[in-house]
């Protein structure tokens, strides 16, 4: 009597709870019938997600494969793994299907750090700005951002958090060299450093400055409404000709905007913008510097700009009705162009002031 070779599959204890975003370890046995096979293992949910194959040549072993969760695949049940095995000619020898697997809800967790709209691309040695999300269960963690390359950790920046959820934003040098397989990691840590939470993000490419660049000096927070503001520009070039433009923009788009050519290869200029001429706190400023033919080389966007009448007083949710001989408190805003003002609440009738109904305060912000 003797035994003959089969093709077989099959995926061993393999993780049945997984984090979107990450890599998992797939282990498998297998046995050929065949010379050589390719084996194929893949995270499914009713379609094929992700997948990852190995060529094999023993006619038995055991194989581990690293397997992607894609990052975009909601929490929740209904999801599988599948082994198969496929002939060097295509046909198919041998399936199998896990079912089962989960993907975390990562709001559950007790602990979480993420990074708000990590750059896929920055300068080498710029100063980079990150902001963290995090949630912790102990009174007081490390929040901690870093750069990373093959060899291990690089530049990195902590802060202490005491809110139990919150962001923090930590600056952080980028690496000097330039390359394209770098990656960023936050991580959460207890005052023992022991760690709470952590989010890698991969395939962050480091380059060299770009010699065409425009920037905005010292862009303001706020500006009056409808009046000519001064900005400044900062711009480098390695063209004959640019144009350096500065334009407001709101919620429909680009605004008011004013350019100027450029004749050095780096320098400053500045110029005057008309402000928009509705106040509101969702306007931005954008700095583009162009070539001859009006090609972009560089763009600046800075947003969150507030546009308000000068010096302006308006009560809030004032009350209809009053009680005579009473007190009722009076919450206004107000916005000023002077360094300190005095702001004046009054009670009135039909024929004007009211005697001793009216109160008033230095305002100094």
């Amino acid at each position: 009597m003797s035994l003959q070779a089969q093709n077989t599959i099959t995926i061993v204890d393999p993780p049945t709870t997984v984090k979107a975003g990450t890599y998992v370890d797939i282990t498998f046995n297998y046995t050929l019938d065949e010379a050589e096979a390719w084996a194929y293992i893949r995270f499914k949910d009713s379609d094929n997600l992700t997948e990852v194959s190995i060529k094999l040549t023993e006619p038995s072993g055991t194989e581990t494969l690293s397997l992607e969760i894609p990052a975009d695949s909601p929490p929740g049940d209904g999801y599988s793994y599948q082994a198969q095995l496929f002939s060097t000619g295509w046909s198919h020898l041998y399936t199998q299907n896990f079912e089962g697997i989960s993907i975390e809800d990562p709001s559950a967790a007790p602990n979480i750090i993420s990074i708000v709209n990590p750059p896929s691309t920055v300068t080498i040695g710029t100063t980079v700005d990150f902001t963290l999300s995090y949630k912790k269960d102990v009174d007081v963690a490390y929040a901690l951002i870093r750069f990373k390359d093959a060899s291990g950790n690089l530049n990195q920046a902590f802060e202490e958090v005491t809110d139990a959820t919150g962001e923090v934003t930590l600056s952080l040098q980028a690496p000097e060299t330039p390359g394209s397989d770098y990656s960023l990691q936050a991580q959460l840590f207890t005052t023992e450093w022991e760690p709470l939470a952590t989010q890698d993000i991969d395939g962050i490419t480091v380059e060299e400055p770009s010699p065409n660049s425009i920037s905005i000096v010292n862009p303001p927070s706020s500006v009056p409404l409808g009046e000519m503001v001064d900005i400044t520009l900062s711009y480098t070039k390695d063209v004959a000709i640019a144009y350096a433009l500065v334009r407001f923009t709101g919620p429909e788009g680009n605004l008011e905007q004013i350019y100027a050519e450029v004749f050095d290869d780096e320098g400053t200029l500045t110029l005057s913008v008309m402000s928009p001429s509705d106040s509101g706190s969702d306007y931005g400023l954008q700095a583009q510097l162009f070539s001859a033919d009006w090609d972009v080389l560089d763009t600046e966007n800075v947003g969150g700009i507030t546009v308000a009448v000068p010096n302006s007083i308006t009560i809030v949710n004032p009350p209809a009705t009053v009680t005579a001989d009473s007190t009722v408190d009076i919450t206004f805003s107000y916005t000023k162009d002077v360094d300190e003002a005095w702001a004046f609440i009054r009670f009135k009738d039909a024929d004007g002031n009211v005697a001793d109904a009216d109160a008033f305060v230095q305002v100094t912000d």
